[in-house]
């Protein structure tokens, strides 16, 4: 069962089954919140001055830390060859991180998030100039893929304009600002790139500023879903990301 985009409430015992434990106190007027289990490791406790517990809403977020890397790979489990000067369309699933949000007075703040285990990263290129990405493998789709609770479907439009047919191996996104979605089930869908690919090794990805199925809503408006305190000021919006050390 997944939970995004439903109040804490209805997901706690959903967690429990990714032996994540939430508690939540009336204590007059503030709500008390208390998290074990999950990751980044807890306990955490905060005390929020609340009047309803309705106020507390579970949405998608990126399951990285921000002062580790902002950037996530995604390793396909099967290479995916694509003919010259052609384009093709293919879905993958993300990882996701679960956020805790108060949405009291018409605010969106984040107060906690956590996935269900250790996020994994990996260096991709050279040690001295290349990037440490979050690190995910995944199965590649043609159609549009069931996700379990930890996952967020995204749609990849590759393009070749090379003479040559490439092998693609990892498709790198730049996280800082990329949407989530929801659909009406409370499944988690990441916002679509598109490959631009210029010769055997070298792309760019690009964020498309669209959901993967057409017409689905943002999950809270909350400049993409990375954990408020590490967001970069508007205008720094980072929507494209070099693959130059190979795809």
């Amino acid at each position: 069962m997944v939970f995004y985009g439903r109040r804490l409430t209805e997901a706690i015992e959903v967690l429990k089954q990714s032996k994540i434990s939430i508690m939540l106190a009336n204590k007059g007027p503030l709500i008390y919140y208390r998290r074990t289990g999950g990751f980044p490791e807890g306990p955490v406790e905060k005390a929020l001055g609340l009047s309803s517990l309705d106020d507390l809403v579970i949405c998608p977020v990126h399951s990285v830390q921000p002062e580790v890397s902002t950037y996530l790979l995604l390793r396909l489990r099967t290479p995916f060859i694509i003919p010259p000067r052609s384009t093709a369309t293919i879905y993958l699933k993300a990882p996701v991180a679960a956020g805790v949000y108060v949405t009291a007075s018409g605010e969106q703040r984040l107060v906690d998030y956590f996935g269900p285990s250790v996020f994994k990263y990996a260096l991709y290129g050279p040690p001295a100039v290349g990037q440490v990405c979050r690190f995910y493998i995944t199965d590649i789709f043609s159609e549009v893929p069931e996700a379990g609770p930890w996952e967020a479907v995204t749609k990849v439009v590759v393009e070749n304009t090379s003479d040559n047919y490439v092998e693609i191996k990892n498709v790198i996104y730049p996280i800082v600002y990329a949407q989530f979605y929801i659909d009406n089930m409370g499944n988690a869908y990441l916002e679509t790139s598109k490959l631009s690919i210029t010769s055997s090794n070298v792309g760019v990805v690009e964020l498309r500023n669209e959901p993967p199925i057409s017409g689905l809503p943002t999950c809270l408006k909350t400049e993409g879903g990375l954990p408020l305190p590490f967001l970069k000021p508007a205008g720094e919006k980072i929507a494209k990301f070099l693959m130059e050390f190979g795809l």
